[in-house]
């Protein structure tokens, strides 16, 4: 085997120069050119120091090299001044210039740098001697020295990111992903409810989700996968499915290295490059491997921020490795994306201040009008109705129920819950009644009016009742005069449909009518009504509502709305069964309602794009649909006020100390504040952390189930929260299975103090383990410092005073974490003995073996001169 040195040259001899890098030392050229113009260097002395800095030049070939440094030193200038220093001593010059571009020469070589040292590795050199090797022969070494700042950053994260692939390479990779891959089918049936789930196979959407996080977070290879594939999946016989579903996991594994790589974007650089540029810098700060359709919109939104051209989102996002996985269709999911941004007039979520002004002027308006008419006491002729009055036009604006109940609670007091919640209850029922009305599709018997020449008693035999008569004459009512719509509960509309049907049909029993009406007229379950209101029809109307804008624009609006939400919530997937229609309806219902829609328009808008059900059972589920969603934007509002009055850093700095409750919502607020939104993996994350600090999984799962704004949303039930936990648990068992083989590379810095060597492996173990600080953790740092020389009571010392607050409960603390540190020391000493020793014996074989070949080559050599 060849020495390490003369491997690892080779190895870097080797490399070939993308394409990208002509456009990197360019500029690095330039920089330098410009320097050494101004000192009255010529253009022969210029070129030759290009020449001898820049490693590039010598794979170029004459012709192209020339046009390069035409177009790099330019000309007018082809002989130096007089008197001036040999140009091959301003080394520092051209360093300056490198160091300007380190990033972008850092991306350059970082690929080719991990596939060689992982190559060197496999071939048998030890980690130790490829470090020592790395200052002189790495890739990065062409241009700055071992000792340098800018190699030493190189190195650790390069070295860093070494460890943590040579544990998942140690692993048996197809027995590896298997488990994975059948963790992750369990884990998807549980995400979404259905009942009939358990004879449902994997959807072809389902099946590239689980694919595509294997790939790209346990970073199983696409050849296993596909070998995988073949054995389980139910589309395997597709020959032409199998190859777009291979191309299709290798592109997006493509991308994500694109983002990976990606460097700085300069002003020549295209939309898929700032693009990439970004969503390296999105992942990088919120510490994630996977990209969903939301990060997208919030990495667009970044852009937007930035002052970006929107009308070039569509082609930035070709790069989005999300919009090419196996299951989507890009241009649709890029369109539902960029749409999400379209120039609108934002309708804003409606703050509790302005419900109790809207009140407070409505009350006074009513009043005014009341006594006006002759009414003395105004509003207290008839508070309950009234106030159920205008607790109709809040819930209408977009007022949540509990903000109007408080609101009347500031009025009347506490005293009076009882009662307000009464008022409220009666103004949803009514206006449950005046949607209904709307949403009322007319049958085909009374689409015309050849019914009215029938007796009731037809109509009855017919399956047709009072109630469908009663909402069709409200509807062409409506037909002939639309604002009839905006006050359905005027006392008018009843009169004149029951005289409508007292005219119309003899055989009607009058007392049923009344019935019917007490039960289909939003009058009828006003609060403040007579009990025999539908009996009498005498009362006058006392107040009729603002107008508001006309009925048919609105409601395409809120169609069209409804639409873009439903385009978003597909995020360009095709789905084969429809296990997911309560999930999506919701996620449709909660957006709108952030988008500041009213309550009861959303609700319209779910109403009419149900097909195929009764008005009876549409509303039933329309309801249950809205009911998740505003407990899902009651749970937000929750945990952005807690975020407001706790110290949710201190909390999660102290985990061992909180309460569970506020631990939990301290970890959903910190992920939110970050991300801007809410989903799935915050709770997976969290049940993680949780389970971590030690806290009981029964309580785990209670905060998920009382606190959770995606275990309210609608189509979760239980299984959701196996999921979390399951997810979880397998998240710890990785974290911990990492750190059992996390091997820690040194700084190797010269004269390094122990505290600032603790703090950088402190930092790198961090960085590799997300668990909570434990023993284990310290005994590998003391470990390697140990291993660098640090003695023994400096280690000790710098263990004692590093200690974890909150953590550290044990006496002794590091003299235990020293005793551990110095048996794993005395292993890894015993092993380089023993492996010294058998280098040493081969050596000495080999250089015997060559000693006895060359006094065979001299005897040969004699002979044949004689």
């Amino acid at each position: 085997m060849l020495s390490i040195n003369v491997a690892f040259k080779k190895k870097t001899d080797n490399f070939v120069y993308p394409e990208n890098a002509e456009q990197i030392f360019s500029q690095i050229d330039k920089d330098a050119v410009e320097v050494l113009r101004e000192k009255g260097y010529g253009r022969e002395e210029i070129e030759s120091y290009l020449f001898r800095n820049n490693p590039l030049l010598s794979s170029m070939p004459e012709s192209k090299c020339s046009e390069y440094l035409d177009e790099v030193i330019g000309s007018g200038f082809e002989t130096s001044g007089e008197n001036l220093p040999d140009i091959n001593i301003l080394d520092e010059i051209y360093e300056h210039s490198l160091s300007k571009s380190r990033e972008q020469l850092e991306h350059l070589y970082e690929q080719t740098e991990m596939k060689n040292l992982m190559e060197l590795h496999e071939s048998g050199y030890e980690i130790g001697d490829i470090v020592k090797s790395f200052d002189k022969f790495s890739l990065f070494s062409k241009h700055f020295d071992g000792d340098s700042p800018a190699m030493q950053e190189y190195k650790d994260h390069i070295f860093s990111k070494l460890s943590r692939e040579m544990i998942v390479s140690s692993l048996d990779e197809v027995d590896y992903a298997r488990k994975i891959l059948d963790s992750r089918e369990e884990a998807i049936m549980k995400k979404y409810h259905n009942p009939d789930r358990a004879s449902v196979t994997m959807s072809q959407s389902e099946e590239s989700s689980i694919y595509c996080s294997t790939l790209i977070v346990d970073k199983i290879s696409v050849d296993t996968l596909m070998k995988i594939w073949d054995e389980t999946s139910q589309y395997a016989a597709d020959d032409g499915y199998r190859k777009f579903f291979e191309e299709k996991l290798q592109r997006v594994k493509n991308l994500y290295q694109e983002i990976e790589n990606a460097p700085v974007p300069t002003r020549k650089s295209g939309p898929q490059a700032v693009y990439r540029y970004i969503a390296k810098q999105y992942m990088l700060e919120n510490k994630i491997s996977l990209l969903c359709g939301r990060d997208d919109k919030a990495i667009c939104k970044r852009l937007l921020d930035m002052k970006y051209p929107k009308t070039l989102l569509n082609e930035a996002l070709m790069a989005s490795p999300v919009a090419q996985e196996p299951s989507r269709k890009p241009e649709k999911y890029i369109d539902a994306i960029v749409e999400s941004f379209r120039d609108l007039d934002e309708k804003v979520r409606l703050q509790p201040e302005e419900a109790q002004k809207g009140y407070d002027s409505l009350r006074l308006t009513i009043d005014e009008s009341l006594k006006k008419k002759g009414i003395t006491e105004g509003f207290e002729n008839n508070e309950d109705y009234y106030d159920c009055i205008i607790a109709k036009l809040l819930l209408k604006q977009g007022h949540r129920r509990d903000i109007v109940e408080n609101v009347l609670e500031r009025k009347y007091g506490p005293e009076k819950k009882v009662r307000n919640q009464g008022v409220i209850l009666s103004a949803v029922l009514s206006i449950k009644q005046e949607q209904a009305i709307m949403a009322f599709n007319i049958p085909e018997g009374l689409q015309t009016r050849a019914f009215m020449a029938k007796s009731f008693k037809e109509l009855e035999e017919e399956g047709i009742s009072i109630r469908d008569v009663y909402y069709t004459y409200i509807r062409e009512r409506m037909q002939l005069n639309p604002s009839i719509g905006e006050n359905l509960i005027s006392e008018s509309i009843d009169r004149d449909a029951a005289e409508f049907f007292l005219n119309a049909f003899d055989d009607l029993d009058k007392e049923a009518l009344a019935n019917s009406l007490a039960e289909s007229s939003p009058r009828a379950f006003m609060a403040g009504m007579d009990k025999d209101y539908a009996k009498e029809l005498v009362k006058e109307v006392a107040v009729r509502v603002q107008d508001y804008k006309a009925r048919d624009k609105d409601f395409a609006d809120l169609i069209n709305e409804y639409n873009l939400q439903h385009g978003l919530a597909m995020e360009g997937l095709s789905f084969d069964n429809e296990s997911m229609s309560e999930y999506q309806d919701g996620y449709i219902a909660t957006k709108m309602l952030k988008r500041g829609y009213p309550f009861f328009d959303v609700r319209n808008a779910l109403l009419s794009n149900i097909q195929n059900a009764s008005i009876d059972k549409a509303t039933e589920y329309v309801d249950k649909i809205l009911d998740h969603s505003e407990e899902v934007l009651k749970r937000e509002d929750k945990i952005l006020e807690f975020t407001r009055q706790k110290d949710i850093n201190s909390v999660l700095e102290n985990a061992r100390e909180a309460d569970i409750k506020d631990f939990y919502k301290s970890y959903l607020g910190s992920m939110y504040l970050k991300k801007g939104f809410f989903q799935s993996s915050m709770d997976i994350r969290a049940a993680a952390s949780c389970l971590a600090h030690g806290f009981n999984e029964d309580e785990i799962r209670e905060q998920i189930k009382t606190f959770s704004p995606i275990a309210a949303e609608a189509g979760r039930d239980e299984n959701y929260i196996d999921y979390c936990m399951s997810i979880g648990r397998e998240k710890i068992r990785k974290e911990k299975e990492k750190l059992k083989n996390l091997c820690l590379v040194p700084h190797q810095k010269e004269e390094r103090d122990i505290e600032e060597e603790y703090t950088f492996l402190h930092q790198e173990v961090e960085k590799a383990i997300d668990l909570p600080w434990n023993l284990t953790m310290d005994v590998i740092i003391a470990t390697a410092l140990l291993d660098q020389g640090y003695a023994e009571i400096d280690t000790e010392n710098v263990i004692d005073k590093a200690k974890i607050k909150g953590f550290v409960k044990m006496d002794d603390y590091a003299k235990k974490v020293l005793e551990q540190a110095q048996q794993k020391i005395k292993k890894v000493v015993e092993f380089r003995d023993l492996t010294h020793g058998q280098i040493k014996q081969l050596e000495r074989t080999i250089e015997f073996k060559n000693g006895n070949n060359k006094d065979k080559d001299k005897k040969k050599k004699g002979n044949n001169n004689q």
